[in-house]
Order: structure tokens, then sequence, then C-alpha cells
């Protein structure tokens, strides 16, 4: 008879299916956690945010020849309002239309991130959402607005042409 060797099997060859299998729950397990993770984060993120913006202070209301309002320049910083003749708020977060955009316009003016939404991609987009309220308390110090910090707004966008 012929000299026969007995070929065996490794143990890789014999579990092959088990192994691979293996591997892709391994795999699909890893990314699942790392999704999971990413968002939570980002959930903290704009809850923070969201909790940010909708604190209001109240102050009360300082003659406007005794303050400097908080619209006349990015090196004037102020968290006294003016003297209004209208207390009452008008533009706060969750806010849409106009005077939004009359906002967002002063805010790019001093070069706030506003992100890519509206007509021209640069943030003005009508809509008082986490971005707008975080470039507002970053360079105004404050979150919400009265009619008449909105007209000075305006006036002072006419002033500088935009």
């Amino acid at each position: 008879m012929k000299n026969q060797k007995q070929i065996t099997s490794s143990f890789f060859t014999k579990h092959k299916t088990p192994i691979i299998i293996g591997s892709v729950v391994v795999v699909l397990t890893g990314i699942g956690i790392a999704y999971y993770v990413m968002s939570s984060k980002k959930k903290k993120e704009r809850d923070k945010t969201t909790k940010m913006s909708e604190t209001t202070v109240s102050i009360p209301t300082i003659p406007s020849r005794y303050s400097t309002p908080p619209y006349t320049s990015s090196s004037t910083r102020t968290t006294t309002p003016t003297g209004t003749s209208s207390s009452r708020i008008v533009v706060k977060y969750g806010s849409r239309g106009s005077l939004v955009r009359v906002l967002q316009r002063y805010l790019k003016t001093l070069n706030a991130d506003l992100g890519r939404t509206g007509a021209k991609r640069d943030g003005v987009d009508g809509a008082y959402g986490p971005k707008t309220a975080k470039a507002a308390k970053s360079k105004l110090n404050k979150t919400t607005f009265t009619a008449t910090d909105i007209n000075n707004m305006k006036k002072a966008l006419q002033t500088l042409g935009k």
C-alpha cells in the first residue's frame, strides 16, 4: 500500500463561517456604539444651546442717556438694555420673519457665524434658531430683543449701507 498521509484540517479551516459571522457582529456592534455616543453628544449640545437661548433675565430699563446700547460697536459690550418705549419682547428664540432677518443681517456685520441657510447661503433665513441664539449671545450678550432694539439695528444697517 501507498504511504498515505492524513491531512488534518486547521482550526480556522473547520470554523471559518462562525469566525466570519462573529467578526461581522463585533464590527457592527462597534459602529452602533459609536453612533449612539455621537448622537447623544449632539443631543446634549443641542439641549444646552436651547436652554441657554430660552433663559431670559429681567433687567430694569435705564434711560438711554445713561447707557450705551449693545449694538453700537463690537467692542462695546453691555447687558443693560437701552431705555425703550416698548419693553415688550418681539424677537426671541423660535421667532420667524422680517424682524429676525434684521437681527441676522446685523449679526453678519459683526462677523457672526449663522450657518449656510437662506437665499444667499449666508445664514440670514428669518428663523431664530440655535445658531442665531448663539451668535446673539456671544456678540450682543442677550438673546431677546425689543422693538426698539430691532429699530436701532435697522438704523445701524442703513447707516452702513447694508
